[in-house]
């Protein structure tokens, strides 16, 4: 008996769920080097180098906590369009429900909105 013949849209689908799956790791790792980071700035007392010093120190915290934070985000999307694809329902704009452009899906794999939507 043949096999039967996949699809070139869940040849696609596949190949996607495996980028997303390497980038959820690779946010995990990035999370938790940013969260050491954090901690180490954290355990280190402000210098006494005047107000110029200490500034940068925080400054370096908060860039910090945005980075860890924008890796959140990522992580987040990317979990929702793993949720999505279970579903069914990855690669349609979630306003127009058109289908996304595979380019798009490439470039940005939790893509939500379809390009005319998304401007």
């Amino acid at each position: 008996m043949a096999k039967p013949k996949r699809s070139r849209w869940n040849i696609f689908l596949n190949k996607q769920q495996q980028e997303l799956l390497s980038k959820q790791e690779e946010c995990t790792r990035r999370s938790a080097s940013l969260l050491r980071e954090l901690r180490s700035q954290d355990a280190q007392p402000l210098k006494n180098s005047g107000g110029i010093g200490q500034a940068a120190e925080r400054q370096a915290q908060a860039m910090c906590v945005r980075q860890i934070n924008d890796v959140d985000a990522t992580q987040k999307a990317i979990e929702a369009a793993l949720a999505r694809m279970k579903a069914g329902t990855y690669g349609f704009c979630v306003s127009c429900e058109d289908r996304i452009a595979e380019k798009r899906l490439k470039a940005l794999p939790w893509a939500t909105h379809c390009i005319a939507c998304a401007a």
